[in-house]
């Protein structure tokens, strides 16, 4: 025999034993099975389990394994672990749940010991759609439970016996398991790499590929949809993929969505603007699915802390079909930590520590007795925030500062404030408590207190004594789901109440003729929600489901009080005292009630097609009545092919922003809002939105193209602005435009190889046209290009685990240049004019991987690494100020660590 052959013989020799030995301890056939266990959401159900475990043991030993039944209470990881120490062979758990026709569907899985991942998996579901068509009710339905049983145990243990060296089968794992869109995020081992196999498809990798999930598109009774079927545009953040991003607050996250841009004030307020549209009371804010805006001015709360969430779900788009009023570009719903039902108790906690003496502590702690559960989550949060040099401010002119070097007018008096620097320390108190029974009745609570600084002051001029109060408290009472027959019924009743309490200093205490005095504002008021709401939903077949909803909101504004130590129209004399100088009616004490109404109906006649329509109407007691419409059709031409995913979606919508009652009442805001008065007779803001969005998922999975445009057209868009650049007169109130045009798209490509490996790119871009309707162009169609928002935004993120002991994160964010809109003479003036630089911002967040320290986890992240200067907006009106701009935010590091206690 030639030499070669020879070593050719030896070496395939080689290929087929060392696999073999490699095995080692893969002799056994020692199973152990841990028992099914209730998907999220759904009832616990001990016979089934029981039923379950005994037949698969049955179906096990007949194979001639040995089988081993594990405790229920054994979370995953603990169960491999456990696994390896008693030399088994394999793993075999799984997950069961009903539908709303009470139909079981099972989920089983095969985790090899000695590779720590999932190598097959199976889904069984009951002839549910086949009977449904029939009308077979719940009860029958139940009968098919046998069979289902059946059918899981006996797959489960015919593939363990057809494969004894425990090979991955790669396609049943795709079919069975990555569109399972409720797998627990909790039990997550993780693969390694063997050295003559590729990485194993571990459950990690298979969480990562799954999609996430949403629930406030169209608001179906126990039942999220995938991001990719909804009928929105929209995107979703996983409490892991917070957590890797090093975010701090809710604002951190938005800044990495497309079309979604973040903006700070110079009081300390964050602003939001989606595709194009900077709306202060235009963006939906839902904290666990309750509208949290501040219905006096609209203003949204985007300081809400990382370490409380759970999950962020974004709609760029309207959405007033299903959620009324705000919904007009865009809703957010960010859902708090839940109770961790599989667990009697859990307990967590998070600490961090950064620069400027930051310091944030956020325990958790969740029980489970029963059916009850029950879940308290703190957090408390102090700093006293980066401070920033000011060459100069509204009093001081750019003309003197450039001739000078210096303004006579900045010199603090001591002991408050001896050097010019911006004051934006902030403290923030939050209790949310969340109480379950049966995992269907439900109480929630949440508590929220912040005291800050004004970060620069309210005309632009440094003032750095104000300081600024909330308090608010939210209570919800209700029931996610019940069902009977084809009918399911969720209801709650909710409530609200905020207290602002603010002393805002209005002029700087320095200047001559305020005698080391500060003229100052108290404004004080109470906002109360008290609401409830039910929904219906029937499906009378499989392809069709309709929901009717009904709303019914009483808002009101309550004790309003304006008090200062100055009058308006002589700033320059400064009482001893508080007190109403400028008699200033109290017409913000007002309530408004609210009753809405809306119809929705699903229906799929195939597998590749989803097409929805639904009306919202709404009645309010001020103002009238406004009918909102949507439409949207989503197709899968290629699904789950040798080509691919493609999805293609089609949607129409109508939504709508009721007038503030700020815009509607106010009398007092002389300074704010450029010096404007309320206008009872506003109408609401309308737009009218048409999208298109094409996804594309390669044959390989990791890979995804998503690309989307769409049109805006509003109507009687409300905006206050003073011609005068003096104090208002009777023509300076808020009033209804002749509305805004705004034309874009969005782009974002994503490469997702795992959980702990991904990387994506997104680029938005968009264009609005004004078309005026302001004095002095009433007569006129003066149509010019608003610039205040970048017109182009992109990110690029990236995420890598490769190192077995850490995971780097690291960010870039573009912004383009904005401007002053230019939209009217008083912003033409020469010292009015300004234009913001684009920025590129670097951010980096380095952590310890999962296994290296057990349960704690510690992280570094920096933030603006590069330490660029970035400047936010201000007040047009301003003059004399280089860019009407006070840097926004430097390098910052913070520290976390979060520890699992129990």
């Amino acid at each position: 025999m030639p030499r070669a052959k020879l070593y050719l013989m030896v070496l395939l020799g080689l290929l087929f034993v060392i696999p073999l030995a490699g095995q080692g301890e893969l002799s056994s056939q020692k199973v152990l099975v841990r028992p099914f266990s209730p998907l999220p959401g759904t009832n616990r159900e001990s016979s089934t389990e029981e039923k379950i475990t005994q037949r698969l043991g049955q179906e096990l030993g007949q194979q001639g394994f040995v089988v081993e039944v594990l405790s229920h209470e054994l979370s995953l990881p603990v169960a491999l672990k456990e696994a390896q120490e008693k030399k088994a062979h394999a793993v075999i758990s799984g997950y069961y749940a009903r539908n709303n026709r009470g139909e079981l569907r099972l989920y089983g899985q095969i985790y090899s010991v000695p590779h720590q991942s999932v190598i097959d998996a199976f889904r069984v579901e009951s002839l549910g759609e086949v009977l449904g068509k029939a009308g077979i009710v719940m009860e029958e339905v139940r009968t098919q439970d046998e069979e289902s049983v059946t059918e899981i145990t006996r797959r489960l243990a015919l593939s363990l016996k057809a494969n004894p060296l425990l090979r991955e089968r790669n396609e049943r794992l795709q079919e069975n398991l990555f569109s399972v869109a409720e797998l627990p995020k909790d039990e997550i081992p993780y693969g390694r790499k063997e050295k003559d196999q590729k990485v194993a498809l571990d459950v990690f990798k298979l969480m990562a590929e799954k999609e996430e999930t949403i629930t406030i598109v169209s608001r179906r009774v126990g039942v999220e949809e995938t991001a990719s079927k909804a009928a929105a545009i929209v995107t979703v953040f996983n409490r892991r993929q917070i957590e890797q991003a090093g975010a701090r607050n809710l604002a951190d996250m938005l800044k990495l969505v497309p079309g979604v841009e973040v903006f700070y004030d110079q009081m300390g307020f964050y602003k939001v603007a989606f595709r194009g549209i900077r709306s202060r009371s235009g963006v939906l804010l839902l904290l666990d699915g309750q509208r949290i805006n501040n219905f006096y001015d609209g203003s949204t709360f985007l300081d809400i802390r990382a370490d409380v969430i759970e999950k962020i779900e974004i709609i760029r788009g309207p959405g007033s079909s299903v959620h009324g009023t705000n919904a007009f570009v865009g809703v957010i719903n960010v859902v708090t930590r839940n109770p961790q039902p599989d667990k009697k108790l859990y307990a967590d906690l998070s600490q961090r520590v950064g620069l400027y003496e930051t310091f944030e502590t956020s325990p958790f702690i969740s029980s489970t007795m029963g059916d009850f559960q029950m879940a308290f989550h703190g957090h408390v949060y102090n700093s006293e925030r980066q401070k920033f040099r000011i060459n100069h401010d509204a009093t001081c002119p750019k003309t003197t500062w450039d001739a000078t070097q210096s303004c006579p007018l900045l010199t603090i008096p001591l002991p408050k404030n001896p050097d010019l620097y911006t004051n934006d320390r902030k403290l923030q108190v939050n209790v949310l408590s969340d109480f379950k029974y049966q995992n269907n009745y439900y109480l929630k609570v949440n508590f929220l207190h912040e005291n800050r600084g004004p970060h620069v002051g309210e005309l632009n001029t440094f003032t750095p004594d104000s300081e600024l109060k909330m308090y608010f408290v939210m209570a919800s009472l209700g029931i996610e789901q019940l069902s009977f027959g084809k009918f399911s019924l969720s209801s709650r009743l909710y409530s609200d109440f905020l207290r602002r309490d603010d002393s805002i200093q209005v002029g700087r205490s320095d200047r001559t003729t305020h005698a080391g005095r500060s003229p100052r504002k108290i404004i004080t008021y109470d906002a109360l929600t008290l609401g409830s709401e039910v929904l219906l939903q029937y499906d009378p077949i499989a392809e069709l489901s309709l929901l009717l909803g009904t709303q019914y909101e009483r808002l009101g504004i309550l004790d309003y009080r304006q008090v200062q130590n100055y009058r308006a129209t002589f700033l320059d004399n400064i009482f001893a005292d508080f007190a109403d100088y400028d008699a200033v009616p109290k017409e913000q004490v007002k309530n408004r009630d609210i009753i809405g109404l809306f119809l929705q109906a699903i229906y799929s006649p195939f597998s590749w097609l989803s097409l929805t329509t639904g009306v919202r109407y709404d009645r309010y007691s001020d103002f009238g009545h406004t009918i909102n419409p949507k439409g949207g059709m989503v197709l899968e031409p290629l699904k789950s092919n040798r080509w691919g995913d493609v999805t293609l979606k089609l949607l129409y919508g109508q939504a709508f922003r009721a007038p503030t009652f700020q815009e509607l009442y106010d009398k007092t805001q002389l300074f704010l809002n450029n010096g404007v008065y309320g206008n009872p007779n506003l109408k609401p803001e309308t737009i009218r939105t048409a999208e298109a969005g094409l996804e594309y998922t390669t044959p390989y999975r990791p890979l995804r193209f998503l690309i989307n445009g769409f049109y805006n057209r509003i109507y009687d868009n409300i905006e206050g602005f003073n011609t005068s650049s003096t104090l208002p007169t009777a023509e300076d109130k808020y009033r209804n435009l002749r509305g805004v045009e705004t034309v874009g798209g969005e782009s974002i490509v994503r490469l997702q190889w795992d959980a702990r490996n991904y990387g994506y790119a997104n680029v938005s871009l968009a264009r609005s046209r004004d078309f005026g309707g302001f004095p002095p162009y009433q007569d006129k169609d003066v149509v010019t290009y608003r610039l205040d928002v970048p017109q182009l935004r992109a990110n690029i993120a990236v995420n890598l685990g490769m190192l077995p002991f850490m995971d780097i994160f690291t960010s870039v964010q573009y912004s383009s240049f904005r401007a002053a809109n230019y939209r009217y003479a008083f912003e033409t003036m020469p010292d009015r004019r300004f234009r913001f630089k684009e920025y590129w911002l670097w951010n980096m967040s380095i952590a310890s991987a999962p296994q290296f320290f057990g349960t704690t986890t510690l992280r570094i992240t920096v933030y603006n690494v590069l330490n660029e200067p970035v400047f936010d907006d201000l007040n047009s009106a301003m003059s004399g100020f280089e860019n009407r701009a006070f840097p926004k935010e430097g390098r910052y590091v913070e520290f976390r660590a979060s520890l699992q206690l129990l």
